[in-house]
């Protein structure tokens, strides 16, 4: 991602040092530890069965770790970089939310059970969970400071508060996953509904030609 201030986001994975059988073996075990999330939520992940699947003593999974919920944030970490281009030049602003957003449908239309998992263990963590930050708390501030950006940029109606904003997205988002996982919406429904609302919510919220932009990707949905 282009630098610019305040819009670095560290992944828990991050290490410096290692080997390249180091790197694959982090690799594998979060892997391993999204595939059972996926297949048994966030109860049913222990330390032992993810050890034993992965292939590596539980010593292992601990002085890496920590914990098991460092080790799924760091799992979930992961996925979460993907979605907000963090290996790709974008620029930052809103073309980055908007392609945040569409990594994130796509993510979420082939890999149903993983974000249904997800979405459960959202809802059984509390508020102060290394889950919820990583799928709530770091979504709004990313959000917030890509808007910043925007707002800088004068491409925000004025008056505009980037937080705010970013709670309305970040909800928005959320809310058409739980849609889908409830059997509310098919997949073309999802795809399409998700990106609408975030069209909808930036289109009012901005001016001038960035407006004009999202309004014609706007008008190609409906």
């Amino acid at each position: 991602m282009p630098s610019a201030p305040g819009l670095s986001v560290e992944t828990p994975t991050k290490r410096l040092y290692r080997s390249d059988r180091q790197v694959q073996r982090e690799a594998n075990i979060l892997e391993v530890t999204r595939q059972a999330l996926a297949a048994k939520g966030y109860d049913g992940v222990t330390m032992n069965a993810l050890a034993e699947q992965a292939g590596v003593t539980k010593r292992t999974l601990y002085n890496l770790y920590g914990g098991k919920d460092e080790l799924l944030h760091a799992a979930v970490g992961e996925v979460i970089a993907r979605y907000r281009g963090d290996d790709v030049n974008l620029e930052p602003g809103i073309p980055t939310i908007l392609a945040s957003r569409k990594t994130a449908i796509a993510e979420v239309v082939a890999t149903p059970a993983y974000s249904d998992a997800m979405t459960r263990a959202l809802v059984q963590t509390p508020a102060e969970h290394p889950l919820t930050k990583a799928l709530l708390s770091d979504s709004i501030t990313f959000t917030t400071q890509h808007l910043q950006v925007a707002e800088g940029n004068q491409e925000l109606n004025p008056g505009t508060c980037p937080e705010n904003l970013a709670r309305q997205i970040v909800s928005q988002g959320w809310g058409m996953v739980l849609l889908r996982m409830k059997g509310l919406l098919g997949a073309e429904e999802f795809r399409s509904g998700s990106l609408q609302g975030l069209l909808m919510l930036l289109t009012g919220a901005t001016q001038g030609t960035r407006r004009d932009r999202l309004s014609t990707e706007l008008n190609q949905l409906i």
